[in-house]
């Protein structure tokens, strides 16, 4: 494959819900670009890589599996043994040179010690303000560090990039995106005007900065419309909203099977509580909301001001309600504008973005500029039809992929389909071929009486 390897330090498990780390990484392996992505937790046993999609392979480090990422502070000793796993993968997968992406401060030393042993750069992709949450350890000293050592920093709001830009030699804002081509069949439902119990939907995580209360109000002062909530709700206090007929708990729903349940939601709801931690969030959902069409009404996130008007802002319960109200009484045609604005933020436009700082963090690194190209480009673009943007040209390969990814598993379903009639054809054929013998037999027995007597009786002479 072509282009560097790239090494994720990640915040999340590659299994865990679809964000950020796993579509970057996704952009970096249709790019040509081995992607190597270790679990969060470290363990006890070899790195054993595990391909878990085309280009990229995920695996364990070694160390204290008793350490939490979001809790603990990584030693010396634990980073040896991680450095021996990542020693150990590189004698099958070479990671000279690799781009180290770590997500999370926990990981500082051992990226610093990567950057080193396989001559790489580091980038610090920040996409929280770790320090805010309630149920982290206070990691600020050390987010500043990761900040300070890395080639790069990329965060993804005004308020990250502010508090992070002081301490680091290149930084720039890369906000969160979309896959427009997944979410767009959830464009294509019927169009339900003046619905009679209008679906309002959220999908994430329903944690301690989920406004339950408000969604509560809404509730109460609402009872037709029906609120579905998707998501696990790990230290939320929802115990009043389960007793609302009208609010539904789905649990989590795999990022495959999204669009098919957004597809009945009438509006798309962002309700947070406004505080320290979410004032510097940008809502991958708000994305992939607009990509699904969906009007989004969301509480006054700082973040969500860029996207107005086709996000409404609320204050109170009763300005969530009236914007609700407005969302379910507009045109339908605003649903094609809010398509293309989530287009316009997709993540393979963030990954253009980011390969042009990797870029420019090279060049100032003294590194050939090469080793970070989207896409290579082709001899003759005009005669390809498709012009000479890098843009377009990368817009155009995705397209393609997502095509025949789709014609792919449209395939793989028809010949299930096929299958599956095959077999009921051989059991129907086997059922009539025993209803008709045992019809032929019934029908035979008078014929059969008629000869036994015959044979009985001796014939006259």
């Amino acid at each position: 494959m072509l282009g560097t390897p790239v090494l994720f330090l990640p915040m999340i498990d590659w299994s865990f819900r679809v964000q950020r780390p796993q579509q970057l990484a996704r952009c970096f392996a249709r790019a040509g670009h081995r992607v190597y992505y270790p679990g969060l937790r470290l363990g006890a046993g070899p790195p054993s890589p595990q391909p878990v999609e085309s280009g990229i392979w995920t695996f364990a480090l070694a160390g204290d599996p008793a350490l939490d990422p979001y809790r603990d502070r990584l030693g010396a000793d634990g980073v040896a043994r991680a450095m021996s796993s990542l020693r150990e993968l590189a004698a099958e997968h070479p990671l000279d040179g690799a781009w180290v992406i770590a997500q999370l401060p926990f990981w500082r030393p051992l990226a610093e010690a990567c950057r080193e042993a396989f001559r790489g750069l580091l980038l610090f992709d920040c996409m929280d303000d770790f320090s805010a949450f309630e149920d982290h350890a206070d990691c600020a000293a050390e987010e500043l560090a990761l900040a300070r050592t890395a080639d790069l920093v990329t965060a993804a709001s005004r308020a990250l990039h502010a508090k992070l830009a002081p301490a680091s030699r290149r930084s720039a804002i890369l906000r969160n995106g979309c896959d427009p081509e997944h979410f767009g069949p959830a464009a294509a439902r019927a169009l339900r005007r003046a619905p009679k119990h209008p679906i309002l939907g959220y999908f994430g995580g329903i944690h301690d900065w989920f406004d339950a209360p408000l969604v509560g109000a809404l509730a109460a002062r609402r009872p037709e419309w029906e609120i579905w909530l998707i998501g696990d709700t790990y230290r939320a206090e929802v115990g009043a909203l389960r007793d609302r007929e009208n609010v539904h708990f789905l649990g989590e729903v795999p990022y495959s099977d999204l669009p098919r349940v957004a597809s009945h939601f009438d509006v798309g709801i962002i309700p947070f509580r406004v505080n320290r931690l979410t004032a510097a969030t940008d809502p991958v959902k708000v994305y992939e909301m607009l990509a699904a069409g969906l009007p989004v009404v969301s509480t006054d996130l700082p973040e969500l001001a860029h996207l107005a008007p086709h996000v409404a802002v609320a204050r109170t319960p009763e300005d969530f309600v009236a914007r609700v109200e407005e969302a379910l009484a507009e045109p339908p045609e605003r649903s094609a504008a809010r398509r293309d604005l989530g287009r316009s933020h997709s993540w393979n436009a963030r990954f253009l973005e980011l390969t042009a700082l990797m870029a420019g963090a090279e060049a100032a690194a003294g590194r050939p500029a090469s080793g970070v190209q989207p896409v290579p480009e082709p001899p003759s673009p005009r005669t390809l039809g498709i012009g000479h943007d890098r843009s377009d040209l990368l817009r155009q390969v995705v397209r393609l992929e997502a095509c025949l990814a789709a014609a792919e598993d449209d395939r793989a379903h028809l010949a299930r389909e096929l299958a599956r009639i095959e077999r009921e054809r051989h059991s129907l054929e086997e059922r009539l071929q025993g209803v008709t013998s045992s019809r032929l037999w019934r029908a035979a027995e008078p014929l059969r009486a008629i000869r036994s007597r015959l044979r009985r009786s001796p014939l006259p002479s």
